[in-house]
């Protein structure tokens, strides 16, 4: 994984994927925020590289594989457990 913090606008569902101040910087809809967001990280190493990790922890967390084979597993438990049930 890159280890690189998110820069972005607040659309979609960026939001769900990232916590502002925490894993990146998310700003409105504005180019000059945008910019200033991006010349803040680009000038601070020790910020960067800590949005850059909580962004790998966090995604790692919620979307990585172990995540999601344990998710698909506890699904599959369910349903059998279901089907034995009826």
């Amino acid at each position: 994984m890159a280890h690189l913090p998110i820069v972005s606008t607040r659309v979609g569902s960026v939001d769900e994927i990232a916590v502002n101040g925490e894993t990146g910087l998310l700003t409105d809809l504005n180019v000059s925020a945008l910019a200033d967001a991006v010349k803040l990280l680009g000038a601070d190493a020790a910020l960067r590289k800590r949005m850059g990790d909580a962004a790998n922890k966090y995604t790692m967390a919620r979307y990585g594989v172990a995540r999601l084979v344990g998710d698909h597993q506890d699904l599959y438990l369910r349903l059998l457990n279901y089907r034995a049930k009826s």
